[in-house]
């Protein structure tokens, strides 16, 4: 059985892997130098590419949940969604990603590539995963939940997303609390 521990803010999480909580953009190339790899191996690591966003239109999004933007990778397999263009840019930055060309801000339905790739990494050991040298620490959904996601930088470029295997004890934020701050673009 999962432990599960509910907190409010990033700062507890802050003080205990050593990493300030504040945003950090991604630069324009999409990929953030100076960053090693973890010494740890996790336990599953997934490479996502060839991603690309669907914007949909207002009457289509009161189908899908009010979400406006759809991250979909190939064969149009579903992603990630957001409500608001925040909450999207931000997910895009914290992964060193973008978009291929920009998208307007109107009521149209819009297609647009994602460049870059990321990757996720799911963790069994709690020691390993708080010592993995971040550059950025955030909220993600996993299974279902939102919990805290170590972001760090490859050799080759790309961002890892870290978080722990649903199956030990991890930390778990409040979800509405946490889709309010997603909605907004915030950690």
């Amino acid at each position: 059985m999962t432990v599960e521990r509910t907190i409010e803010s990033l700062d507890w999480l802050s003080r205990r892997v050593g990493k300030a909580a504040n945003g950090l953009p991604a630069p324009a190339s999409g990929l953030i130098p100076g960053c090693a790899n973890p010494d740890s191996p996790p336990v599953f690591v997934r490479l996502y590419s060839g991603l690309y966003m669907v914007r949909v239109t207002p009457e289509q999004a009161r189908e899908r949940f009010h979400y406006r933007y759809i991250v979909q990778a190939p064969g149009g397999l579903p992603h990630t969604a957001f409500r608001t263009r925040e909450g999207l840019d931000l997910w895009l930055a914290l992964r060193g990603l973008r978009l291929q060309r920009p998208s307007p801000d109107d009521e149209t339905h819009d297609i647009v590539p994602v460049e870059g790739s990321y990757r996720t990494a799911s963790h069994m050991g709690a020691d390993a995963f708080y010592s993995l040298p971040a550059f950025q620490l955030s909220r993600v959904m996993s299974n279902g939940r939102y919990t805290l996601a170590v972001f760090t930088c490859e050799d080759d470029g790309l961002v890892t997303e870290h978080t722990l295997n649903p199956n030990v004890e991890r930390v778990v934020f409040d979800w509405r609390r946490s889709d309010e701050r997603r909605d907004a673009g915030l950690l």
